[in-house]
């Protein structure tokens, strides 16, 4: 990395951090470095969630701020332009709708994105559409509604995806009881912003299974999963199957033991061809 590009660091609560890198501490390796607290003022709850380096400031396209409440929004790079301040004091890119939202990812996505999203929420709802229906807005607006939630359910993550590829897309998510489950996208039809969408998971009356992670690949890969507890598995995607919208999956893990699953993401990719045997579905 240059050291004349800049770093804009995006928090759980909707703030941005602007770092210039050759401000940055200059630290030698295994070095604890310098803590953002001890300069901004981020609350103790606060976390980084997203860090881009920007090389020119100005360049043009967008970032997309997704909320964990159902609220999504656009914005400009030319619109959160390093102020005198940035030293001391974190810049606002959302207003936050209550206590509780908060800000689960930020992509970064071209100003006329042809791309389209597709959001999955912890009881396993899905909905896509294309992402120029998000509008761009300035730092201190919500934005507009990205999903139709129930009253009790948020929004876990969401894929980023080019029409073009889409038929190629495999869908694979965790549930907190351990259960794994992969799908193609094409299960998921276009639709517009802010509808409910279509359950992924079969809904059981007791013990129902609810969505935790998600990752999204176009060949089979190695998905990396740590829990709760900080173990770390390995889940090879062509040891199971494809299902469709009314399976639950098969264990990889017991959530009692092994902790909660918190975070799938992709490792290496593998050879395509599945040798899938012995899974206990559900």
């Amino acid at each position: 990395m240059s050291t004349l590009s800049n770093l804009y660091l995006f928090t759980n609560k909707g703030n941005l951090v602007y770092r210039p890198v050759h401000e940055l501490l200059d630290t030698k390796w295994k070095e604890t470095g310098q803590h953002l607290s001890q300069e901004v003022g981020l609350a103790s709850d606060e976390q980084i969630v997203r860090v881009f380096e920007v090389p020119d400031l100005k360049a043009s396209f967008n970032f997309l701020i997704i909320t964990n409440d159902g609220y999504a929004k656009q914005v400009s790079l030319s619109q959160i332009q390093p102020t005198r301040t940035y030293k001391s004091r974190a810049a606002t890119v959302i207003k936050l709708k209550s206590e509780k939202s908060r800000v689960i990812r930020v992509s970064q996505v071209s100003a006329q994105s042809s791309q389209q999203i597709v959001l999955f929420t912890h009881r396993a709802y899905a909905v896509r559409y294309r992402v120029d229906e998000i509008s761009t807005s300035g730092p201190h607006a919500v934005g507009v509604k990205s999903i139709n939630l129930k009253p009790d359910d948020y929004v876990v993550d969401f894929l980023l995806i080019s029409p073009q590829f889409s038929d190629s897309i495999t869908v694979g998510l965790i549930t907190q009881r351990g259960a794994f489950k992969q799908f193609k996208l094409d299960l998921i039809a276009l639709s517009s912003r802010a509808k409910r969408g279509i359950l992924v998971l079969r809904e059981l009356k007791t013990k129902p299974h609810r969505i935790q992670a998600v990752a999204g690949y176009g060949q089979n890969h190695e998905l990396k999963l740590t829990t709760s507890s900080q173990r770390h598995f390995v889940i090879n995607t062509n040891d199971y199957p494809l299902g469709d919208r009314y399976s639950n999956g098969s264990f990889v893990l017991d959530p009692v033991t092994d902790g909660t699953p918190l975070v799938l993401s992709l490792g290496r990719p593998l050879p395509d061809g599945r040798h899938y045997q012995n899974e206990t579905l559900l």
